[in-house]
């Protein structure tokens, strides 16, 4: 019970000493009051340093993981890349979506993460996840590694990113490249677009 309470408390605090909310912190705060189980804590990215590593705890796709952050487990969408997107019973996985699921377990064995976010696009994606770039306990940039190697391609949701040049540039090289989701041998060109 404590720890559903602390979240609100510190967020009604803020409001009480004039701090402004944004709209996913206000859905969420609205969340927590009419489905109090819905929503066991809530973690801002204010609230998180940017040097501080995390667990992961699982992989869910190529741009999409979950870390252990102060005890709770986050679900993470990565800032500026979309990976291929896979099935389900009803829906066959995107041409090489396994494989970049398999990249990203590969990637992510053995190391933790820190995180990086872009107040240009919010706190939090309309699934509720944090939205960040994703950085290896070695440096290795994520999200850029996942275009580079053909694994993503570049995806701008609503607003330009802090890192919108590199990832297009990186698309265009695996592109002249044709690796990975660009190889026109591997995937078929209507479900590259």
């Amino acid at each position: 019970m404590k720890k559903k309470i602390v979240p609100i408390v510190s967020l009604l605090l803020a409001i009480f000493f004039g701090y402004t909310l944004t709209q996913n912190e206000q859905k969420l705060l609205e969340e927590v009051f009419s489905e109090p189980d819905k929503v066991a804590t809530l973690i801002l990215s204010r609230d998180i340093n940017s040097e501080e590593l995390f667990d992961i705890v699982r992989v869910a796709d190529g741009d999409t993981i979950t870390v252990s952050i102060n005890g709770a487990f986050e679900k993470i969408r990565f800032i500026g890349i979309n990976t291929p997107e896979i099935g389900n019973a009803n829906i066959p996985s995107e041409c090489l979506a396994e494989e970049a699921k398999e990249k990203m377990e590969s990637l992510l064995e053995g190391h933790k993460v820190r995180l990086e976010f872009d107040e240009t696009q919010g706190e939090r994606d309309k699934y509720g996840r944090l939205l960040a770039y994703v950085y290896l306990d070695n440096d290795v940039f994520l999200n850029r590694f996942m275009i580079q190697e053909g694994f993503a391609h570049e995806y701008t949701y609503q607003k330009k990113y802090k890192y919108i040049e590199d990832f297009v540039s990186d698309e265009e090289e695996a592109r002249f490249k044709e690796i990975g989701i660009w190889n026109y041998d591997v995937c078929i060109p209507e479900l590259r677009q």
